[in-house]
């Protein structure tokens, strides 16, 4: 049987492409799809990030918080260290009298009693001393015994010029040697000296 079609071209061309209109659905479909899953997925990753973000920035404003209560104490420490700085500056051209008048009586003869000194760091050292003597031909014995007393006092480290201003043979009642009796007076070579007394340099003041 012969099938004559007698719709124009146009309309026989218009139906041969309708036919490939649900696989042109089919298509747009699948695409449109996989870019909403794609921006899905893109919407969660930035969300993730954006918590990630977040949290960092938590935390940070944590550390920085915690960084800022210890900072006080970095200041003192600072301060502290400056502090200590300025005292060591301060205690190293300071001289110790305390140590110097110990030097001194570990160095003066057994014969020998001081009976006044006075240290300063201006004036120096000042001090008056006794030796002991049992008889006027002791006293050879004696300027000996303020001798070796001056070269003692030079020997100590924080001292020097030493010089002896007078040196008497006297009568001091005062004056009890282990030996003797209360109340009795003793024959002494009382002697003064001078000294001038070593100022220790300054330690440069830390940085």
């Amino acid at each position: 049987m012969i099938r004559i079609n007698l719709l124009p071209p146009e309309i026989i061309e218009r139906r041969k492409w309708e036919r490939f209109y649900p696989i042109v659905f089919v298509v747009a479909a699948g695409l449109i799809a996989i870019v909403l899953v794609v921006w899905f997925g893109l919407q969660l990753a930035v969300n993730q990030r954006n918590d990630e973000l977040q949290q960092t920035m938590t935390r940070t404003a944590a550390l920085t918080s915690q960084a800022d209560a210890f900072a006080i104490f970095e200041r003192k420490q600072q301060e502290l260290v400056a502090r200590e700085a300025i005292a060591a500056t301060a205690l190293a051209g300071r001289i110790d009298m305390g140590s110097l008048a110990e030097d001194i009586s570990l160095v003066l003869p057994d014969e020998t009693f001081l009976v006044n000194m006075n240290c300063d760091q201006d004036m120096g050292l000042i001090l008056g001393g006794n030796v002991s003597m049992s008889s006027a031909p002791s006293v050879k014995q004696g300027y000996k015994a303020v001798a070796a007393t001056l070269v003692r006092l030079a020997s100590v480290d924080g001292l020097y010029s030493v010089w002896l201003d007078t040196a008497n043979v006297t009568s001091f009642t005062n004056f009890q040697p282990a030996d003797r009796s209360q109340g009795s007076s003793a024959t002494v070579m009382s002697f003064s000296a001078t000294a001038k007394i070593r100022v220790p340099d300054s330690a440069p003041l830390a940085q």
